[in-house]
């Protein structure tokens, strides 16, 4: 099997490593700088499409805007050359695109071409612009545009991966499809990757000023996430718990609201309690996970794309061992609770996280328990490996 991945970051070399691994021939048509995620395919079968100078603008624009749209844009014509050329010199059996952008290219590419391989749409998450739709007829407008751009898509995909169940029924019920269309990761970690670093631990603490409890907040620095609680609970919590390190391993996706959530810890004279982490290589990740005790997943309820998203980050912080604390969302407790691996508080409410913050930190030795119990439930259940079979019995389906 010939296996080929159109775009889409960490989770693409995440795959597409696995796959590798396999003994399956995976290739890769990236956008970005490689060099961050050398871990995932060095010392790997796996070959890289690039375009050394469209990765280089890229680069400079990416996160840009011109009026409504990400300059990176301008870029897409020039990829789909790119993924052409690929796809009609290696022939693959599989094309795994990710996101909606990624699956358009590819689908475009095969009717400009006639290729014959097989596309794979992978969704990951909603688009954050479907929490406006009820703001404006002209919001309105652009959403329901937008959704049948979606159902153009899926309907010229073979397949469409969705990250769990509540993807896969929104979509279904949005576009009127079968369930025969749709197959699901959800975005396990690696637990050979992701898991308890005890050497070095204590040093890389200290390194950072932790020697009390290391509360973590990884992944994205937006809205929906529910970043904004984060400010006001941390205030709360360091008035009884002042040595309490607040650990951002953030993903910045709007500047100016980060900069805003910075303005607002600082007016509590709480800033010294806050670390900022920005790893120059992805391999780095796991071990600034592992030296934290907590994991927040803040998830607001009445948001489009937290109500059925299944953050990667819960996986991560289960497979390093942490005490999660979520917010009470059925499609992710189901994963914590029934594990023992974690405690919820009600989704949008500041003051039941800071009490179930509290309540953790008096008890260290069920914040332990708790930890234990999740990398047990990450090790048994909640798996890369495991993910990772049910994709390749989806692809082998697909080219029968």
């Amino acid at each position: 099997m010939k296996v080929m991945h159109i775009f889409g970051g960490i989770r693409t070399f995440k795959i597409a490593k696995w796959q590798a691994d396999q003994g399956i021939d995976v290739h890769n048509v990236i956008i970005e700088d490689e060099k961050p995620f050398e871990a995932y395919f060095k010392n790997t079968s796996m070959t890289l499409h690039k375009n050394n100078l469209l990765t280089k603008i890229y680069e400079r624009i990416k996160g840009k805007k011109l009026l409504f749209f990400r300059m990176h844009m301008l870029l897409y014509p020039f990829y789909l050359r790119l993924i052409s050329k690929a796809i009609r010199q290696q022939n693959p059996d599989i094309v795994h695109a990710y996101r909606h952008t990624g699956a358009l290219l590819a689908i475009i590419s095969k009717k400009l071409h006639n290729f014959k391989s097989k596309i794979v749409f992978d969704y990951q998450d909603p688009w954050r612009g479907e929490d406006m739709r009820n703001k404006s007829i002209f919001h309105k407008f652009i959403v329901d545009t937008f959704y049948k751009f979606e159902k153009f898509i899926i309907n010229n995909s073979d397949l469409v991966i969705t990250q769990g169940e509540e993807q896969t029924e929104m979509l279904k019920k949005r576009h009127n499809l079968q369930d025969s269309k749709f197959s699901y990761t959800i975005n396990t970690a690696d637990t050979n990757v992701f898991k308890v670093y005890t050497e070095g631990r204590e040093e890389l603490r200290k390194s950072y000023g932790i020697d009390d409890t290391a509360i973590l907040y990884l992944g994205s620095i937006v809205d929906s996430h529910g970043v904004g609680m984060l400010p006001k609970a941390a205030k709360e919590v360091l008035e009884e718990f002042p040595k309490t390190k607040f650990i951002m391993l953030g993903v910045i996706r709007d500047k100016a609201y980060w900069e805003s959530l910075k303005k607002e810890i600082k007016s509590y004279g709480i800033w010294d309690n806050f670390v900022e982490i920005y790893p120059d290589k992805k391999g780095d990740i796991p071990k600034y996970v592992s030296m934290c005790d907590i994991g927040l997943i803040l998830h607001k309820k009445g948001s489009a794309i937290s109500e059925v998203a299944i953050p990667s980050k819960l996986f991560e912080y289960m497979s390093c061992g942490l005490a999660i604390v979520t917010s009470n969302l059925k499609h992710i407790t189901r994963f914590v609770l029934p594990e023992n691996a974690g405690v919820a508080f009600e989704p949008n409410s500041t003051d039941s996280l800071v009490e179930t913050l509290k309540a953790l930190i008096k008890n260290p030795e069920r914040m332990m328990m708790l930890g234990k119990n999740a990398r047990k439930a990450a090790e048994t259940k909640y798996n890369w490996d495991a993910d990772m079979e049910r994709l390749l019995k989806a692809y082998e389906s697909l080219i029968k």
